[in-house]
């Protein structure tokens, strides 16, 4: 049974995403300045708009300049030489124009409120109170405003600042005297500290004046939520720049936001589409209700290749892989599954293992070689090779049937296999056999035919400035890659380095979306310019397919010799090509040719080449060919397939 696609479900998968979440500087400001937005009006000469920006996060802009330990530039992603934030303040507010403070247009409030203290905590209450024209009184019993601050040095530019913020709004302050006398005169008073980090009292006075605002309207104070934490070490720099500095420091922000998966993934970058997004719309598509509406999410449900390179690149470990796979089982259990996007790989494997052999190991082995549908097809003469060594090395066993990765892509349950895990040991070859064999039978013991083949007689291999390509599914089997590392250096292979990536081929998705699989092939092509060595019969069959020089490394152990059978067909590229591009195997073609050699159903043109068809599941054959009748062989001039179905005259 597939998981209920609930909201609660899809969204507990993207919880934890920091897509578009504010980056790390920004977390870090005391004042949750929009760093990336100030940086960016600041990085184009807006001095203005980037002042104004600065100042309604920070209430006291000249203060903050001044007295801000920039925890921001602590976290800044560019390590090597950090943003610099103080800098940039002290340069805005030096090249903008107009700092006077903006006047709100808001019907004034009876509500009256008092702050105790003119400390910078109390003038930030007062001032937030104020711009939402709240009735606001500040009584101090020193002669003026700035509590401690009166001492600092730099006092006359803060005073100034101070009444430039306030210029605008109407507030009445009351100096030389307390408000003992004069409380039940206002609805709630605020004692403002005037003890601590400046920087951080100006946050809790903003904060008081939104937790006032609320109890005035709701008569419930909510909880206090500041969080003042340990003031980092005095990076500030604060050197002045000059207008083009400013603006080219400013420029070289990041503008960070994670896009981890987005920039791992092709397909996200298709489709546009953040974690969050999707996971909003599986939970819609789940819940169609046909015929009133139908699943729009078809095609790019079955774009996703399985590859968990999102999840590989996402800084929390979130999957989305998950998602797309519970979400065919879903289609797959309701029977909504697009045949067509699945149909060729199912009917292949299921010819595999109807045709595939059952061999016990010889005398008391305990191996069994399991060599995969995507070995034994693309490579059979290396596959044969390779079980003849390890029947006469450890007297294995052959058990040739897929291992369901087919099923798995589609959202089908897996035929199951007859195994004995607790007897033998099965010997893979295909990353994405053991993968799916792990899963499903999580008690099997398995081991890679690469490790196995430590004393097999190599031979010499004229192959050099290979790259090892890393196959997604062995992502997390190091074992597996170290095996094939190893193998290949003792067998003289030259490779320079490795990719660990996808190539496009898992999920099934060429028929789903043929320009999809197209853009993620090139992509990994273009990873290294040397030609790959693979140890994935898929990776090896669709570099190759897309021109990719390429060479799986039980190929080059076990070389065909020059007299294995060759094909009868005759195949020009512009034919092949299409073949490929739309998974037509010349296994489908002979069975085609044979079908209508056999039974005469064909039609003959006027130059005397045939044309026949042949239905398979979904889909509908057609090849046109000429017979060469000298040597048996068949000259393929075009073939394709549909997805319509016909009847012959006089068929129900």
């Amino acid at each position: 049974m597939s998981q209920e696609i609930t909201q609660s479900y899809t969204q507990s998968f993207v919880q934890n995403c920091i897509r578009g979440e504010p980056p790390p500087c920004a977390a870090a400001c005391p004042f949750k300045l929009d760093v990336k937005d100030f940086l960016t009006k600041t990085g184009k000469g807006k001095w203005t708009s980037a002042y104004k920006t600065y100042r309604n996060a920070v209430f006291f802009p000249s203060v903050v300049a001044e007295l801000c330990p920039e925890p921001c530039k602590n976290v800044c992603n560019i390590r090597e030489k950090p943003i610099e934030m103080l800098s940039i303040e002290k340069a805005v507010l030096s090249h903008v124009k107009k700092r006077g403070a903006d006047y709100y247009a808001i019907p004034p409030k009876d509500n009256r409120v008092a702050v105790a203290g003119a400390s910078i905590a109390g003038l930030a209450c007062a001032l937030g109170l104020a711009q939402k024209q709240y009735q606001v009184t500040v009584f101090d019993t020193l002669d003026g405003w700035g509590g401690s601050l009166r001492g600092h040095p730099k006092f006359e530019v803060f005073d100034e600042d101070f009444r430039s913020q306030f210029s605008a709004v109407k507030v009445e302050f009351i100096f030389g005297a307390e408000i003992d006398e004069r409380r039940s005169e206002f609805e709630t008073v605020y004692e403002a500290p005037d003890n601590g980090d400046p920087i951080y009292e100006i946050v809790e006075g903003a904060f008081e004046a939104v937790r006032i605002e609320t109890y005035l309207q709701t008569n419930k104070y909510p909880e206090p939520q500041i969080n003042t934490p340990e003031r980092p070490a005095d990076s500030r720099s604060g050197s002045e720049f000059s207008e083009q500095e400013t603006q080219a420091e400013a420029s070289r922000c990041l503008q960070c936001d994670c896009s981890a998966c987005i920039d791992a993934c092709v397909m996200l970058r298709q489709f546009r589409k953040e974690p969050r997004r999707l996971a909003l719309e599986f939970f819609t598509d789940a819940h169609v209700n046909p015929p009133l509406n139908t699943h729009s999410l078809t095609r790019e449900a079955y774009s996703c290749t399985d590859c968990g390179m999102c999840k590989a690149a996402c800084p929390k470990d979130i999957d989305l892989g998950i998602l797309f796979y519970e979400y065919r089982k879903m289609r797959a259990e309701n029977d909504t599954v697009p045949t067509a996007f699945h149909d060729v790989f199912l009917r292949r494997m299921k010819k595999y293992n109807a045709e595939g052999r059952d061999i016990p190991p010889s005398g008391d082995s305990k191996y069994v070689f399991f060599p995969g549908c995507s070995v034994s097809t693309e490579i059979p003469a290396a596959s044969k090779r390779v079980y003849a060594y390890l029947r006469e090395k450890f007297g294995a066993g052959l058990l040739e049937h897929c291992c369901g990765s087919p099923e798995k892509w589609a959202g089908l349950d897996n035929e199951q296999l007859t195994v004995n895990s607790e007897q033998y040991t099965y010997i893979y070859a295909c990353p994405s056999c053991y993968e799916t064999l792990h899963e499903t039978y999580p008690e099997l013991k398995l081991i890679s035919v690469y490790e196995l083949l430590d004393d097999f007689d190599k031979p010499e291999i004229p192959r050099s400035e290979l790259t090892i390509f890393h196959a997604c599914s062995a992502r997390e089997n190091e074992t597996l890659q170290r095996s094939v590392e190893k193998l290949a250096a003792a067998s003289g292979i030259e490779y320079q380095g490795s990719e660990l990536s996808c190539c496009g081929y898992g999920g099934q998705t060429q028929l789903a979306n043929p320009s999809l699989f197209r853009d993620t092939v090139n992509e990994r092509k273009a990873l290294n310019p040397n030609p790959y060595l693979v140890y994935c019969a898929n990776c090896r069959d669709t570099f190759k397919r897309q021109g990719k020089e390429c060479y799986h490394v039980l190929e080059l152990l076990f070389p065909s010799d020059d007299g294995e059978l060759k094909s009868p067909l005759i195949i020009p590229d512009d034919a092949r090509e299409y073949m490929s591009d739309n998974l037509i195997s010349e296994s489908d073609i002979l069975e085609v040719i044979n079908n209508a050699e056999d039974s005469g159903d064909k039609f003959v043109a006027p130059d005397g080449s045939f044309t026949a068809s042949l239905e398979r599941g979904a889909l509908t054959y057609w090849v046109e060919y000429r017979v060469d009748s000298g040597n048996g062989n068949f000259e393929i001039i075009s073939a394709y397939y549909h997805r319509m179905k016909f009847r012959q005259e006089g068929q129900r």
